[in-house]
């Protein structure tokens, strides 16, 4: 199994992205993410890599602003700031903790305006 991470740079079309350090990319960047059960697309606002244009899924049918909180291991244990693939990600919108299905694809393009 290939195991690339991103590191900035654009992963080609054959690059497998299995994480990504949200903290890393630039606003504008986009992000998509296929769960189990749904597709997700992320648009990040802030360098800080927290808040996100986010659509996808039954809970954001229509473009969102909502905190990427990160992985999550389970119970109260995140990765902050990363997505990765094999486990849920965890979103934060008015108070609310949404959880997705285990992420099963990665995929970045930092050339959206």
């Amino acid at each position: 199994m290939e195991t690339a991470h991103h590191t900035g740079d654009v992963a080609s079309q054959t690059d497998r992205v299995t994480s990504v350090d949200l903290c890393s990319l630039a606003p504008g960047t986009e992000v998509v993410v296929l769960t189990r059960h749904s597709h997700y697309r992320f648009v990040m606002l802030d360098e800080k890599g927290c808040r996100a244009l986010v659509q996808g899924g039954r809970y954001f049918p229509h473009q969102t602003i909502a905190r990427i909180e990160g992985s999550t291991l389970g119970e109260s244990a995140v990765r902050t700031g990363r997505i990765d693939l094999g486990l849920p990600l965890e979103l934060s919108f008015k108070g609310d903790r949404i959880v997705t299905t285990r992420v099963q694809s990665i995929s970045v393009d930092e050339s959206v305006p």
